[in-house]
């Protein structure tokens, strides 16, 4: 009888153990947790979108959508993107490109509202009221999915629109100070920045990235890198002339971080400054007259139309302003078209040169020898070979990259 108890309780205690360890390695082969962030104007695709708490960028799954492979808590970037301006899911040509887009931190979603949250001194409460849009409607914080709003909520609708160009306007014009201060200096008296003439905002924004772009004091001419002379940037593609050791590369990269950083805080300031006039009782055409008649044309689109089609009459009304302020998809088939002819006419002109030169056993464009003379190259010829080998000798030792 005891053995029999004995070998009931052997029993009971390897069913125990067989359960506990079926348990844990159940729990060991559990799923990680994910976090997913919509990105929207229009469904915002091939962004790069990043967390200040994640090494890395998010796995794109589709439709404006973005995963993290852990819950990330941090404030989040979208750049790079293009706007589903037919929301077909698609990047097609000529469909235009975002300016970046954030999110404060534990956010699951990043929109052109949004972004104001992060670079102006605006308040969801004030957005809503500026909108004319109860905060309600936009979850009191505006983590929302504003496509899947937009045909309930017009004015929200508008309103995403509306300030995907005015971020966009306000970024070109910090990173052209020449060309924005030309063109906005003569649009208005009253100027992009509210309280002060268009004149003296832009050239004090010019003056702000003029002075972040500066590398020991030198200013960075557009298309040129440090210690290169104000000719170079003709180029576009010469070298610093300074020694290529790692400090100076290192240097360079340095200036490159610290003149985006200070970029984007001018960026955020001369948003600050545009939101602040507008909850003050300015207008679009007052503040940013650039974008006075997109205004305009976004007020016409009808109710029924966005509750009909969502974002996509606004997007295509903005379509053109965004393409020209952040760029647009290339047309794929037509630049490979291109390629293509270009190959196919170069390698027809070699082959063409070929059997001419095959004939005298001269370069095709030397005159042909006299009959019975040994073919040689003239020496214009020679003398020409000459110097393109020894101006591209020359000009790789000073740096410059061949085109």
């Amino acid at each position: 009888m005891a053995n029999k108890k004995l070998l009931s309780i052997a029993a009971a205690s390897v069913l125990v153990a067989t359960f506990t360890m079926t348990g844990c390695g159940s729990s060991s082969s559990a799923a990680p947790v994910t976090k997913n962030i919509t990105v929207s104007d229009g469904y915002v695709l091939g962004a790069t979108v990043t967390a200040t708490d994640y090494t890395g960028s998010a796995v794109e799954l589709g439709k404006g959508v973005y995963q993290f492979p852990k819950i990330i808590t941090g404030a989040i970037t979208a750049t790079g993107g293009v706007n589903d301006v037919n929301n077909d899911g698609v990047k097609n040509a000529g469909e235009p490109k975002l300016p970046p887009l954030k999110a404060p931190a534990s956010y699951s979603n990043i929109n052109t509202l949004t972004t104001l949250l992060v670079d102006s001194n605006i308040t969801a409460a004030q957005l809503a009221t500026l909108l004319g849009v109860n905060l309600s409607d936009v979850n009191n914080n505006f983590d929302i999915d504003v496509v899947s709003k937009a045909k309930t909520n017009p004015k929200l609708a508008r309103g995403t629109a509306l300030y995907a160009a005015v971020i966009s306007q306000v970024n070109y014009n910090i990173a052209h100070p020449s060309s924005s201060s030309s063109s906005t200096a003569s649009s208005s008296s009253t100027g992009i920045l509210p309280g002060t003439s268009s004149a003296s905002s832009v050239s004090s924004v010019a003056s702000s990235v003029a002075s972040s772009s500066s590398v020991s004091g030198s200013i960075l001419p557009m298309g040129i890198l440090p210690g290169d002379t104000a000719s170079s940037s003709s180029t576009g593609s010469i070298l610093p002339g300074a020694s290529s050791s790692s400090s100076s590369v290192s240097s360079v990269a340095s200036s490159v971080a610290s003149s985006s950083s200070s970029a984007a805080a001018v960026v955020a300031q001369t948003l600050s400054q545009i939101m602040g006039s507008l909850v003050g009782g300015g207008t679009v055409c007052t503040v940013l007259p650039t974008l006075c008649t997109l205004d305009t044309a976004l007020k016409a689109v009808s109710d029924a139309n966005i509750t009909a089609n969502g974002m996509t009459p606004l997007d295509t009304t903005t379509g053109s302003t965004l393409g020209t302020l952040n760029g647009v998809v290339p047309a794929a088939s037509s630049s490979s078209s291109s390629v293509a002819s270009s190959v196919s006419s170069s390698t027809s002109s070699v082959a063409s040169s070929a059997a001419s030169s095959s004939s005298t056993g001269i370069l095709p464009t030397d005159t042909p020898p006299s009959p019975g003379a040994i073919p040689t190259a003239s020496s214009s010829s020679a003398a020409a070979v000459s110097s393109a080998t020894s101006s591209a000798t020359s000009s790789v030792s000073g740096g410059v990259l061949p085109n």
